[in-house]
């Protein structure tokens, strides 16, 4: 099992919270924001903002703390912010490039999140379908992910139980998935929320 030993601590600003209060996901913003696994914008978290896949790697590599970076061979990787974070993460084997490219400023849909944190964390895959009333629009390379996470708890569907596969993940699911990982037996992630004993 991928081993992600330290904790990471918690704050929130005060502007933060007027600015997500009433959201759905309000309680995991308030708990995971500005402490810099996943960065505002201009102060703001903007939950329901779209993540690229070079916004993953960097916050599976901020979380993972992997030091071997593999071969920049892609493509469309240039020097960015994000380079190092993605090369690292594409060194682990938990993100895979296509036809040389490793699409950084792709948004990043929901079924291939699911895949991402799977290979992150290790999680052993499902043998079963998913109980999605849109299993069937899950790409067959996703299926026993999304099966895995839907059968732990880690993911959940939208109204009328779809977990449109295709969709773009918002930074509010992405934390609630990380959320709901660090509450499992399964993973050794865990998060002390500042203040707190730890």
């Amino acid at each position: 099992m991928a081993g992600v030993s330290p904790q990471i601590f918690v704050w929130c600003t005060a502007h933060n919270r007027r600015a997500v209060r009433g959201h759905w996901a309000q309680d995991v913003i308030n708990e995971w924001s500005d402490k810099q696994i996943i960065n505002g914008y201009n102060g703001y978290f903007e939950p329901d903002a779209s993540m690229t896949r070079a916004d993953v790697a960097v916050v599976i590599d901020r979380i993972m703390d992997y030091q071997d970076e593999a071969e920049n061979t892609f493509s469309d990787l240039g020097n960015a912010y994000y380079t190092d974070a993605l090369l690292r993460v594409a060194g682990q084997g938990v993100m895979q490039g296509d036809d040389g490219q490793i699409r950084p400023v792709d948004p990043i849909p929901r079924e291939e999140i699911v895949c991402v944190l799977q290979r992150a964390f290790d999680i052993d895959a499902a043998e079963e379908r998913t109980g999605f009333a849109d299993n069937d629009a899950i790409s067959s390379w996703a299926q026993a992910s999304v099966a895995a996470f839907e059968e732990n708890g880690f993911v959940s569907g939208k109204s009328g139980n779809v977990f449109d596969p295709q969709a773009e993940v918002t930074r509010a699911e992405v934390i609630q998935m990380l959320d709901n990982l660090s509450a499992s037996a399964l993973t050794d992630l865990r998060v002390a929320v500042a203040g707190e004993d730890g």
